[in-house]
């Protein structure tokens, strides 16, 4: 600080803690200004006419080359273009001006047959055209007004009533470029356009707030603002993902600015807001910057917690970005101990974290119009060949709960996702005959393709079953044998090496189906079925409460005079733990066994 290069130093402590603890802090009297320089970017967005210049995607241009700039002044770039005065302040920056000039036009035409010189030459009189533009900003004052006094649609309604057409949209944005320049700071201007969106201004009037507040959140240091204190990169990035989705709340009842927006993204379309949070995320999961302070182990499982928010408020789909970005950390992050760091294990680690088949599939399809994509081509396809052979219903590539009109809709969207990938023809059309067929079978009305049930329909029906079961002469006296049995051994089970042994007799149940899984029987003589009933039939399955936390998929039925081995959850999960050190593959091998079984809705197996 005492060189003049910085304005203010802090100094504060971290222990876990969800505040932060300042220790020391000061600031200078006068923020030292500081040489600016265009930031770096990768690309531009060829305009050829002056409207061009201020649409979108050439403002979050604008404002990612001058970044440094822009976080100086603390304007968005919506508020440099529209003001002749913000203008002129860069043009008369000559150093940082030409940098400005001969970026955009380097990047403008490459690959063109343009030459850069003539290019900056078109961009210098646009520029020109912008400063006379924005001087009309100045006769705007009425409007200005209206929006003071009412809302954002009535300045949207004043504004087409007035002015010509040609003039009405940089009108509007000019307005209110200038409403937001009476706050200095990033958190005053989110205030200021949450309390227009607040007052219900109308779907058009929408569109121009969602466009400023995703210039802000374009922002690192607005979103650091913002967001106020955050752990870590991944707390930051659940922050902004749970923005994103609607979701984000600090505690029942608070009011804070980001709680506010979280409403507002909640009930309201902001897709331009949603897309730049969510190019954020995908940005930072793809960078080198750790997630948290710790080593790469200890990133493991802040990164697994990321994905299953990303998978559970619905953004990671239709997403290539954040597919090639989870699946980039996830290259480096989720490796074992030992293992050389691999493009195609990495895909394999990611199609292993997702939970369904729907989420692999979309994950698959999302990664084959990304790079990473491309270069590992062969291994996508082998993946997407490999989790379709699993699937014998189009249920099982819609996320669940979906009416059987929506479920159709999507497998069919599948379908044409599938054809427009940039997979060899051979492939697109094997897998997109598959879908079809699927969808063929489900119209005829074949039985292997009737809707799935939610995981929550399957235990209130198990639930059912049970109180059925529960309420039969048989049951009870069943219940009542068992019941002088254990008081006849005072429920004292026989020990060996710490794990306890209980008895049945034939015909006594182990477990029912939909129960919770607490714990796992080794049989050690006698004979059990694990039954489901199909029909009037009853068949044999396997049984994975215990291995993934679902509730019991089946009913475990003495046969004869039986003793076990009781294994409790806890102690069951230790030894998964040890396996998950030791031999991690066959760990891994158990998991994708058990979720295969659960997505393929498996109803028999032969034990």
């Amino acid at each position: 600080m005492a060189t003049g290069e910085f304005g203010a130093v802090k100094v504060t402590e971290d222990r876990g803690q969800t505040q932060e603890i300042i220790i020391f802090e000061e600031e200078t009297a006068s923020r030292p200004e500081r040489a600016v320089a265009v930031t770096p970017i990768d690309e531009a967005p060829y305009c050829t006419d002056l409207e061009e210049f201020y649409s979108f995607d050439a403002r979050i241009t604008i404002g990612r080359l001058m970044r440094q700039h822009l976080d100086q002044v603390g304007i968005t770039a919506s508020e440099l273009i529209h003001d002749n005065l913000n203008i002129r302040t860069v043009i008369q920056n000559d150093e940082f001006y030409l940098q400005i000039l001969q970026t955009t036009a380097n990047l403008q035409t490459k690959g063109r047959d343009e030459k850069p010189a003539v290019r900056i030459d078109y961009l210098e009189s646009i520029v020109k055209q912008m400063t006379d533009r924005a001087q009309f900003s100045s006769e705007l004052a009425e409007f200005e007004e209206i929006l003071e006094q009412g809302h954002a649609g009535d300045l949207v309604a004043g504004v087409a009533a007035k002015i010509a057409e040609e003039n009405q949209t940089f009108s509007i944005r000019a307005v209110l470029a200038g409403y937001l320049s009476g706050q200095a700071d990033w958190e005053g201007k989110l205030i200021l356009l949450l309390d227009q969106i607040e007052a219900e201004p109308g779907d058009e009037a929408l569109q121009y707030i969602d466009e400023i507040i995703a210039e802000i959140f374009d922002g690192s240091e607005a979103v650091q603002e913002i967001l106020g204190y955050q752990r870590n990169l991944a707390a930051a990035m659940t922050s902004i993902v749970q923005l994103a989705a609607g979701t984000y709340e600090i505690s029942e009842g608070s009011n804070t600015p980001l709680e506010r927006l979280s409403a507002v993204m909640a009930k309201h379309e902001l897709k331009k807001t949603q897309e730049i949070m969510l190019d954020r995320v995908g940005r930072a999961l793809a960078g080198v910057s750790p997630l948290t302070k710790g080593d790469r182990f200890e990133e493991q499982d802040p990164f697994r917690s990321l994905m299953r928010i990303l998978i559970g408020q619905r953004v990671f789909t239709n997403s290539g970005q954040l597919a090639e970005a989870a699946t980039l950390r996830a290259k480096s992050v989720l490796k074992e101990e030992g293992e050389d760091e691999s493009y195609e294990k990495a895909i394999d680690n990611m199609i292993f974290l997702l939970p369904t088949i729907a989420t692999k599939f979309g994950y698959l399809l999302d990664l084959t119009g990304t790079d990473y994509g491309r270069s590992n081509e062969q291994h996508v396809i082998a993946s997407l060949s490999n989790v379709l052979s699993g699937i014998n219903s189009v249920t099982q590539i819609v996320e669940s709960g979906a009416s059987e009109r929506e479920m159709v809709i999507a497998a069919a969207g599948m379908r044409d996702r599938l054809l427009a990938t940039e997979l060899p023809e051979e492939w697109r059309l094997r897998f997109a005959r598959k879908i079809y067929d699927l969808l063929m079978a489900y119209n005829s009305g074949d039985s292997d393709t009737t809707i799935s049930e939610t995981p929550e329909v399957r235990r209130q029906k198990a639930e059912a079953i049970y109180d059925d079961i529960e309420k039969s002469p048989e049951f009870k006296i069943r219940e009542k044998t068992r019941n002088d049995k254990d008081a006849s051994k005072k429920k004292t089970p026989i020990s060996d090496d710490s794990l306890a042994r209980r008895a049945f007799e034939a015909g006594e149940y182990l477990f029912l189906e939909g129960e919770d899984g607490d714990e796992a029987y080794l049989l050690l003589s006698g004979q059990v079925n694990i039954i489901r009933k199909v029909g009037e039939a009853e068949i044999v399955v396997g049984e994975m409460a215990l291995i993934d936390a679902e509730p019991r998929m089946a009913t475990a039925r003495a046969v004869a005079e039986t003793v076990v081995t009781i294994i409790p959850s806890k102690d069951l999960k230790v030894r998964l733990d040890r396996l998950e050190k030791t031999d991690p593959v066959m760990r891994r091998l158990v998991g994708m066994f058990v979720q295969r079984m659960r997505d393929a809705r498996i109803i028999s197996m032969d034990s």
